[in-house]
Protein backbone atom coordinates (compact mmCIF):
# COMPACT_ATOMS: atom_id res chain seq x y z
CA UNK A 1 0.00 0.00 0.00
CA UNK A 2 1.07 3.41 -1.14
CA UNK A 3 0.92 5.42 2.40
CA UNK A 4 0.44 8.48 0.80
CA UNK A 5 -2.62 7.81 -0.67
CA UNK A 6 -6.00 9.01 1.19
CA UNK A 7 -7.61 5.90 3.20
CA UNK A 8 -10.43 6.78 1.20
CA UNK A 9 -8.64 4.76 -1.60
CA UNK A 10 -7.54 1.74 0.51
CA UNK A 11 -8.86 -1.39 -1.38
CA UNK A 12 -11.01 -2.38 1.87
CA UNK A 13 -12.74 0.76 2.51
CA UNK A 14 -13.54 0.54 -1.64
CA UNK A 15 -14.67 -2.93 -0.95
CA UNK A 16 -16.62 -1.83 1.76
CA UNK A 17 -18.17 0.50 -0.11
CA UNK A 18 -19.16 -1.60 -3.01
CA UNK A 19 -21.12 -3.81 -0.68
CA UNK A 20 -23.25 -1.76 1.21
CA UNK A 21 -23.71 -0.21 -2.25
CA UNK A 22 -24.83 -3.35 -3.71
CA UNK A 23 -26.96 -4.42 -0.30
CA UNK A 24 -29.00 -1.08 -1.16
CA UNK A 25 -29.55 -1.65 -4.44
CA UNK A 26 -30.68 -5.44 -3.75
CA UNK A 27 -32.91 -4.06 -0.87
CA UNK A 28 -34.45 -1.29 -3.57
CA UNK A 29 -35.15 -4.09 -6.01
CA UNK A 30 -36.60 -6.55 -3.31
CA UNK A 31 -39.02 -4.27 -1.72
CA UNK A 32 -39.79 -3.49 -5.57
CA UNK A 33 -40.74 -6.60 -6.36
CA UNK A 34 -42.75 -7.17 -3.40
CA UNK A 35 -44.72 -4.06 -3.98
CA UNK A 36 -45.08 -5.09 -7.78
CA UNK A 37 -46.87 -8.11 -5.98
CA UNK A 38 -49.95 -5.67 -4.98
CA UNK A 39 -48.83 -5.93 -1.27
CA UNK A 40 -52.03 -4.34 0.55
CA UNK A 41 -49.68 -2.37 3.13
CA UNK A 42 -48.29 -0.22 0.39
CA UNK A 43 -51.25 2.34 -0.05
CA UNK A 44 -51.90 2.33 4.20
CA UNK A 45 -47.95 2.82 4.39
CA UNK A 46 -47.83 5.93 1.99
CA UNK A 47 -51.15 7.59 2.48
CA UNK A 48 -51.03 7.59 6.25
CA UNK A 49 -47.65 5.66 7.43
CA UNK A 50 -49.29 3.12 9.38
CA UNK A 51 -48.15 -0.73 8.81
CA UNK A 52 -49.14 -3.62 10.66
CA UNK A 53 -47.03 -5.47 12.75
CA UNK A 54 -46.94 -8.62 10.66
CA UNK A 55 -46.48 -6.88 7.32
CA UNK A 56 -43.82 -4.72 9.28
CA UNK A 57 -42.17 -8.32 9.44
CA UNK A 58 -42.48 -9.55 6.16
CA UNK A 59 -41.22 -5.78 5.04
CA UNK A 60 -38.35 -6.31 6.93
CA UNK A 61 -37.74 -9.71 5.63
CA UNK A 62 -37.32 -8.41 1.98
CA UNK A 63 -35.03 -6.05 2.73
CA UNK A 64 -32.77 -8.23 4.62
CA UNK A 65 -33.19 -11.25 1.74
CA UNK A 66 -33.05 -8.54 -0.77
CA UNK A 67 -29.67 -7.42 0.61
CA UNK A 68 -28.24 -10.60 0.88
CA UNK A 69 -28.59 -11.89 -2.65
CA UNK A 70 -25.87 -9.70 -4.33
CA UNK A 71 -23.81 -9.37 -1.40
CA UNK A 72 -23.17 -13.04 -0.15
CA UNK A 73 -21.49 -13.85 -3.86
CA UNK A 74 -19.81 -10.43 -3.98
CA UNK A 75 -18.43 -11.11 -0.43
CA UNK A 76 -17.12 -14.93 -1.56
CA UNK A 77 -15.73 -13.47 -4.56
CA UNK A 78 -14.12 -10.82 -3.25
CA UNK A 79 -12.50 -12.96 -0.51
CA UNK A 80 -11.16 -15.09 -2.73
CA UNK A 81 -9.36 -12.54 -4.68
CA UNK A 82 -8.37 -11.10 -1.47
CA UNK A 83 -6.50 -14.39 -0.76
CA UNK A 84 -5.05 -14.60 -4.39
Amino acid sequence: MDPTLPSIAMPGNIATRALVLLAAGGTCVALFFRALRGARWVPASIARNEISPSSRDHLFAWALGGAAIPVVPAAVALGAAWRT
